[in-house]
Order: structure tokens, then C-alpha cells, then sequence
């Protein structure tokens, strides 16, 4: 009964204060929740129905493996900018959070980088020798939505460190309509030029790719509008993910285009991408 009469108090507007806050980002966390089952089963029962039983085995074994090397470009990072950027935004010392920002960016970049590198360096051992399937190039394309997935995690904490949940669910709303319309129909056009399945699986992922960027984007936007205390912040942090990102697709492109991936060590192709980035990143 307590709790229904808060409601009504919230609907009415006579709730304040940490009791208001908190109906609301539930209010917002159910959504949140609510939105990404409904667009997961859509989006599940229209890749499952498009790509057939064999061909969705592994294009969940691809994004399981993908999946587990973001969750080693956090280890923590997201956790701890919650906690240091609400605790200088409750003082309201915006210089301190800005610091704060930048600093677990720096480290967030590092993090990504390793994982984004240890896909590409392992997707051989683990396409012909640990799963013995035809993932390799979905692998390879996949590296690049670690990047993807990584910085969305990364602005996802700033909404988060300011109570903002609003954001989050708009972004989970607008990545749920994008996957459902756009990756199906760009599967099913581009599937008829694959000639393998291991081709047809990397169009699979290159397809999904492309919501996953235009998420970011969204978000990106939105952060800048919505996280008053980031637009100081906007040329350290915007600015480093587009050279990062730049320098990563054209690292990736100089393994993807190598004679001999089977042989030649793809470290060869990397240092001069990564050390450019980086005197980018602490300059």
C-alpha cells in the first residue's frame, strides 16, 4: 500500500528529493529491461528464421567470443568513473569530474585496445584450432565491434554517475529498432553474394556492425546534450574516439589484407596504428 501511494505522490508531482530520484530511475530501469527483452526475442526470432539452425549456432558462438573480450576492456574502469565523477558532481566540482573522466578514459582506451588486439592476434587459434569452426573472419570483423561496444558501455557510466537512466533507455530503444530493421534486411540482401559459410557469417556480423555504430553515434549525441558537466570535456574524449577508431579500422584492415594470415604475426602490422593513437590519446 506504501508503495502504491508513492506512486501516486510521484505521479502528482509531491514526491521530492532522493525519494522522487529513486521512483524515477526505476521507473526508467524497468523500461530499460523491458525494452531489451522485447527487442532481443523479436530480433532472435527473425536471425534465427533468416540464417536456418547451423549458420545461428554460430553466429552466437561468434558474439559469445566477442562478448567475453569486452568484459576484459572494463575490468572495473566503469564501476569506479561511477563512483569518483557522482561523488565530484555531488560536490559540485565539475573541474574534479572532468579530470576524473579523462583519467578512466585513458585507461578504458588501453583496456579496449588489448582486447580488440588479442581477438585479432587469437581469431586463427580459435576458428581452426580451439572451436575447429568456419569463424575467422567473422572474428576479425567482429574486433572491431569490441571498440564499438566498449566506448557504449563507457558513456552509458556517465548517465549513470549523474541519475540520468532516461538516456540509457532511449539508447537501448533506439540500438532495439535499429538491429530489428536495418541488420535483417542487410543480411538477407547481402547473403546471396556469399560464396562460403565462413563469407556468409562474416556478412552476418559486418551487418550488425552497422546499428552497433549508429548506436554510438545516437548516444554520443545525446550524451553531449544531456551531460552538461562533458561538454567541457568534448574535445578530449570526442575527438580520441574517432582517431582511435580510425587507426584501429586501418590496423585491422592491414591484417584482414595480408597475404598469409595463417603465418605472418598480425603484431607486424599493429605498432604504428597503436603508437599513433596513443601519442594522440596523451598528448
Amino acid at each position: 500500500m506504501g508503495i502504491l501511494k508513492r506512486i501516486k505522490k510521484f505521479k502528482e508531482r509531491k514526491l521530492k528529493g532522493y525519494s522522487r530520484l529513486a521512483i524515477k530511475n526505476s521507473i526508467h530501469q524497468i523500461s530499460l529491461t523491458v525494452i531489451a527483452k522485447i527487442g532481443g526475442l523479436l530480433f532472435t526470432a527473425i536471425i534465427a528464421r533468416v540464417l536456418m539452425p547451423e549458420l545461428f549456432g554460430l553466429y552466437s558462438l561468434v558474439f559469445f567470443t566477442i562478448y567475453t573480450f569486452v568484459s576484459f576492456s572494463d575490468m572495473g574502469v566503469g564501476t569506479s568513473l561511477i563512483r569518483f565523477v557522482s561523488m565530484a558532481l555531488a560536490k559540485g566540482d565539475k573541474k574534479k569530474a572532468k579530470s576524473y573522466s579523462v583519467y578512466h578514459f585513458k585507461i578504458k582506451i588501453i583496456l579496449t585496445t588489448i582486447s580488440f588486439l588479442a581477438l585479432i592476434i587469437s581469431a586463427r587459434f580459435l576458428s581452426t584450432t580451439y572451436y575447429q569452426k568456419p569463424i575467422f573472419l567473422a572474428l576479425l570483423v567482429g574486433s572491431l565491434l569490441i571498440v564499438i561496444l566498449s566506448m557504449i558501455g563507457f558513456i552509458e557510466n556517465f548517465f549513470r554517475s549523474t541519475n540520468q537512466f532516461q538516456g540509457i533507455s532511449m539508447k537501448e530503444a533506439f540500438f532495439q529498432i535499429a538491429r530489428v530493421l536495418v541488420a535483417p534486411v542487410l543480411i538477407i540482401v547481402l547473403l546471396k553474394y556469399a560464396l562460403t559459410q565462413e563469407m556468409s557469417l562474416m556478412i552476418v556480423i559486418l551487418a550488425l556492425f552497422i546499428p552497433y555504430a549508429l548506436t554510438l553515434i545516437f548516444f554520443t549525441l545525446l550524451a553531449k546534450k544531456k551531460i552538461v558537466f562533458l561538454k567541457t570535456v568534448s574535445k578530449t574524449i570526442w575527438v580520441s574516439i574517432l582517431i582511435i577508431h580510425l587507426n584501429l579500422t586501418e590496423g585491422f584492415h592491414s591484417i584482414y589484407h595480408s597475404k598469409d594470415l595463417s603465418q605472418e604475426n598480425p603484431l607486424n602490422k599493429m605498432p604504428q596504428y597503436f603508437l599513433s593513437f596513443q601519442l594522440q590519446l596523451f598528448h
